[in-house]
């Protein structure tokens, strides 16, 4: 009986539930797909995950994986989908920061508006999520990049305005330093 059941239980599982017959992620695909988001191809990244390609791949050097790599490249689309895909965001770049907030810091570096609001309104991040080593808001990646826009979205979704970097400058300060003069202004009339 044992023996009919197994001939009978692969198939039936494959037919009542496709999912069971998991095959494992293909490495190489997983370089591919670094590849294809760092040229910001996202028909050939989608194509990519389609078939099985490793979506927690680690770059040489960064540790970036796909979903940072997507994220820096204001690839919002397959942040998305490798977040559906159940990338891991728990898994260390090389600077020691989780995959997810990395991602976070990466499109506010970039400038990525778009890629950052899917981080904040849809998965709910913390808008004071902090660089891991730099210990940077959104808002003071905003000044770096001299991103007006970026900075009015951080203010208006509440970023905390008194937070300090590793140097105690809070983002009006780092303005200030930096001759960022339509973010200092707009960083002081939202602290009055």
């Amino acid at each position: 009986m044992r023996t009919l059941f197994s001939l009978f239980a692969l198939p039936l599982c494959l037919f009542l539930f496709p999912s069971c017959k998991k095959t494992p992620p293909d490495p190489a695909l997983g370089q591919e797909l670094l590849s294809a988001l760092e040229r910001g191809d996202e028909a050939a990244a989608r194509e990519l995950i389609g078939r099985g390609a490793d979506i927690n791949a680690r770059q040489a050097g960064t540790g970036y994986t796909p979903y940072v790599v997507a994220a820096k490249k204001c690839l919002t689309d397959p942040v998305r989908l490798l977040d559906k895909k159940g990338a891991d965001m728990t898994v260390e770049v090389s600077s020691g920061s989780p995959a997810e907030r990395s991602a976070f810091m990466n499109a506010a570096m970039a400038g990525c508006l778009d890629t950052v609001r899917y981080f904040v309104e849809e998965k709910k991040m913390d808008i004071n999520t902090r660089h891991q080593v730099w210990n940077e808001t959104l808002l003071h990646k905003a000044v770096q990049g001299r991103d007006l826009t970026l900075a009015r979205y951080a203010i208006d979704r509440g970023v905390d305005l008194t937070i300090t970097d590793n140097n105690q400058r809070t983002a009006l300060d780092l303005a200030k330093e930096l001759g960022a003069v339509d973010i200092a202004t707009l960083i002081e009339n939202a602290g009055k």
